[in-house]
């Protein structure tokens, strides 16, 4: 398998972009915290999709990243005037929800303070190679609570084995 200086090689080369080579090291430098694979998954993407790549292009493409502001608007939504609702979560999520739910009584409001907050909260985990880490937020309704845990797993925030340390718990649960 292919380094992360070498994939960068070759998707530089097969978009057309010139890049010198301390900018290809300064940018295998900076991708070094993440798994390679999955680097290699987003270089695919940036094949596909884009004309001209930047980090941010590939760091956005990586599989298991924090979700975009309007994806986590979309999840943290459902609890905002809901307490029955349960969640799965990032620590930026977390902290842009306390910012929104300030606001709750208007949704405009509280939708771009979210998103202000959150873009400001992954750009600093992102600035530290900080991935995200998920975790699980109860609402009152336990047949919700299962519906967030199963729907967390099959896109990959959760694993099983983390479901059952939720399964223990009726508190917040962070998994790594």
């Amino acid at each position: 398998m292919l380094d992360i200086y070498d994939m960068l090689v070759g998707t530089y080369c097969a978009i057309g972009q010139e890049a010198s080579d301390i900018g290809i090291k300064t940018i295998a430098n900076d991708l070094k915290h993440y798994d390679a694979q999955a680097v290699g998954m987003a270089l695919v993407r940036c094949r596909k999709e884009l004309r001209r790549i930047s980090l941010a292009d590939i760091i956005e493409r990586i599989p298991g990243e924090h979700p975009g502001p309007e994806e986590a608007w979309g999840t943290v939504s459902k609890v905002l005037n809901d307490e029955r609702a349960s969640i799965v979560w990032t620590d930026p999520m977390r902290l842009a929800f306390g910012v929104a739910y300030n606001l709750a009584s208007d949704p405009v409001a509280a939708r771009m303070a979210f998103k202000e907050c959150y873009v400001k909260q992954v750009a600093e985990a992102r600035a530290t190679s900080t991935p995200p880490t998920w975790s699980a937020s109860f609402g009152y309704d336990v047949a919700g609570r299962e519906d967030a845990q199963l729907q967390a797993i099959k896109i990959n925030q959760l694993t099983q084995q983390s479901l059952k340390l939720l399964a223990k718990s009726d508190d917040e649960v962070v998994v790594a």
